[in-house]
Parts: C-alpha cells; structure tokens; sequence
C-alpha cells in the first residue's frame, strides 16, 4: 500500500498502543502474503509474551514456532497451503470467504472502500485488492497514517467492520485447525486472538463516536 502521505520528517507521531496495532497487522499481513522473508521470520521468532494471557501467549507460541522451524520448511508449508491445488488449500480472499466465489460484490466493495480512503495497493503479486494480507496491511496504514494522518477511530472501525470482522476469524480459524499446518497453526491462533482484541476493543466505543461516520 502506498500515498502521497508526508515525508518522514512530518509523519504522524502514534501512541505506544497505535504503533503496536499497527506493527500487529503488519505482522499479521505479511505472514500471509508470502513465504516469510529472514527479516520477517527475525521480528516473528522475537515475539515473547505471558503465556497467561490469551493474546500475548499466542504471540509467545508463534514466535516459539518461527525459532523452531527452519525458513525452507516455512516456506514450503505456505506453499502448499496458500499455493497448493486442491480443496485442502486455504483461498484467502474477502470475496471468497463471503461468496464462495472470486472477483465478486464484496471487491467491488473493497476498492470503492480504498478510494474513499485514499489507499492505493502497491502490490506487484497480481492478486486481486481482497486479499487479506492487502486488506491488513490497509488497516495498518489507516491506523499509522499511512496515507495521510491517522484515520480517526470511528473509521478504523467502520473499516474493521466491513472488511476485516466479516471473514478474517474464518480464515485465521481455518489455519489454526488445518491438519496441515504447524507454523501457520500458531498464525491462525495469535491471528484469532489478536482480532478478538481489536473487536473487543472497538465494543467499548461510546455509541455516539462508534457510529459517527467516517471522517
């Protein structure tokens, strides 16, 4: 994702909580979009938390997975789970999820959604703009600043909402029981604690800001 945002001189200054939302979906975004590179598989192996606690001991299970497993057997994990043939395979995109079907109403919905926002998709992947490593990675961006200041609370939530709540659980849910997956397992799992978190989060919104329209 990109804009015609603000040098880095100017950049939004986040609160310790917003950067680490941020970092999250980040996270989160490009464990899906591709076989993890070294720096990814770095920052996701560094990941310590309580174990008591159900979003920090996901996180503290994943990165225990990334210092177990090597780069090769992560990589190919991925790809027969993202890249594979078959109906084992996990399809992840909104307009499947919610349709059954590529290409349908909820991308049509998304780039309308990413117009209005102002965000672009940089991806070079060829992938359509529902993917959900694209659409993490836009809610990251909308919480940071990315494409321009901070989108105020009450859009990230409408975002979160619509294209985020509706069928990312599923997905994350589907990896943390796919017979298959052992890294991708612990994804699906800190994936679903963490989204938990967010929605729980957005619930104690006051009604009056929580449906106040985006800014």
């Amino acid at each position: 994702m990109s804009s015609e945002s603000a040098s880095d001189d100017t950049a939004p200054l986040l609160d310790a909580e917003d950067r680490s939302r941020s970092q999250c979906y980040l996270l989160f975004s490009g464990l899906l979009h591709a076989p993890p590179a070294p720096d990814l598989l770095a920052a996701t192996a560094a990941l310590q938390g309580d174990a008591d606690l159900s979003l920090l001991g996901s996180l503290n299970e994943l990165g225990a997975c990334a210092r177990q497993m090597t780069e090769e057997a992560i990589r190919h994990e991925y790809e027969d789970l993202f890249l594979g043939l078959g109906e084992a395979g996990i399809n992840p995109y909104q307009s499947y999820y919610l349709t059954g079907f590529m290409y349908e109403k909820p991308l049509a919905e998304l780039r309308r959604t990413f117009q209005d926002l102002g965000v672009r998709a940089t991806r070079s992947t060829g992938d359509p703009e529902d993917h959900a490593a694209a659409i993490l990675e836009a809610m990251a961006g909308l919480i940071a600043g990315t494409f321009g200041s901070p989108a105020p609370l009450p859009s990230q939530k409408d975002f979160f909402d619509q294209h985020i709540w509706t069928w990312i659980p599923s997905l994350f849910s589907d990896l943390a029981v796919h017979p298959d997956a052992v890294f991708y397992r612990a994804v699906g799992s800190a994936g679903t604690a963490f989204l938990e978190t967010e929605q729980r989060a957005f619930e104690q919104v006051s009604p009056m800001v929580r449906h106040h329209g985006p800014q």
